[in-house]
């Protein structure tokens, strides 16, 4: 009896230690849990998400009559980024990330109303019939515009310091330059950039570029074949929320000067798939970069923000770079999928 009664005090005691871990356990689990619950919102912010589905809400409708698969795509996927950013702003309000993203859908909106209202010049197929896919107008043809692309061959173009071609870089499909993409990123055979034949110092440049999702690319001028690693200024042309590389830092965004100075182009930029509009204007010691209309980049050589801009910048022990030179056009090629056409340039006197 004696034996059974301190059996049953022990088992009791079992019991009691077990029952004291398990509450013990479950009150850290419980701290745990409201410790990760974020704080909950107030009436504001959720008049602010409420807000922000009503515009997804408008989004979705405008984006469901586009009939063209690869606005779609590429747009889709820009808005899913967007929706990305909304559900880790639920789980942690802030005022300024919340201002930022309703700014980003609004222009995200916008660059799609463009596209609609404007399809000749946007559209992935090319302009419609009644124009060519590079051409000269009656009026650029009187100012002395000239085509550096034709559409069918590559006349006026060279590889950058050869004589020939790239190897396997660059094909002309349906009267566009096209990169091909490289599997896997494999190691090239060799540079895979174009340049003009001719050289440039103070001129008007425009093209029209898509890119693939993720890809990389740009424009250089005044370059010169005596600086491998540092030919030329890029105007910098990337898929600005998808590409899959380091972080982008301010001065790496589409239509930057590439690594030296930053752009301004929220409203500007259409989305990935899409065609855009860029121009590079070089008179003098002045330049300017345009997007889709729209004046997003204007600086002087020589001026104390490019010079601070170089200091900063991968070129910053490059002799003579940011200087003033007549030099060659180049298309830049990045292993990546891209698309050039109606490439034209005028000279300024």
């Amino acid at each position: 009896m004696r034996r059974q009664s301190l059996q049953l005090k022990h088992r009791g005691t079992k019991a009691q230690r077990l029952a004291g871990i398990l509450c013990v356990l479950g009150a850290l689990v419980v701290h745990h849990l409201s410790a990760a619950e974020p704080p909950p919102l107030t009436e504001e912010q959720q008049a602010h998400f409420r807000e922000i589905d009503r515009e997804f809400a408008r989004f979705d409708t405008v984006l469901n009559s586009v009939t063209d698969i690869q606005v779609r795509g590429g747009t889709k996927l820009n808005v899913d980024f967007l929706r990305r950013r909304v559900f880790e702003l639920r789980k942690n309000y802030d005022q300024t990330r919340y201002d930022e993203l309703r700014y980003d859908l609004n222009a995200e909106y916008q660059r799609l109303a463009r596209w609609i209202s404007d399809p000749v010049i946007n559209g992935p197929d090319g302009p419609t019939a009644s124009k060519p896919i590079n051409w000269l107008t009656n009026a650029e043809r009187a100012a002395g515009w000239k085509l550096l692309f034709d559409g069918a061959s590559f006349a006026g173009w060279r590889g950058f310091r050869a004589t020939g071609l790239p190897a396997s870089a660059w094909e002309i499909r349906d009267g566009m330059l096209h990169t091909m993409p490289r599997v896997g990123r494999e190691k090239p055979s060799g540079p895979g950039d174009l340049i003009t034949a001719g050289k440039y110092q103070d001129f008007e440049l425009t093209w029209e570029w898509r890119l693939a999702n993720g890809a990389n690319s740009g424009i250089k001028y005044l370059v010169t074949e005596d600086r491998p690693a540092a030919p030329g200024h890029e105007y910098q042309m990337v898929d600005d929320w998808g590409y899959p590389g380091s972080p982008l830092g301010q001065a790496q965004f589409t239509a930057a000067f590439y690594d030296v100075l930053p752009a301004s182009t929220r409203n500007a930029l259409r989305p990935v798939g899409t065609w855009n509009l860029s121009k590079v204007v070089v008179r003098g010691r002045h330049v300017e970069h345009w997007l889709n209309g729209q004046n997003v980049l204007t600086y002087e050589l020589g001026s104390p923000p490019v010079a601070a801009g170089l200091a900063g910048s991968k070129f910053k022990d490059v002799p003579g770079f940011g200087e003033k030179i007549a030099g060659h056009i180049m298309l830049t090629y990045h292993n990546d999928e891209c698309w050039f056409r109606n490439i034209k340039i005028l000279e300024l006197k």
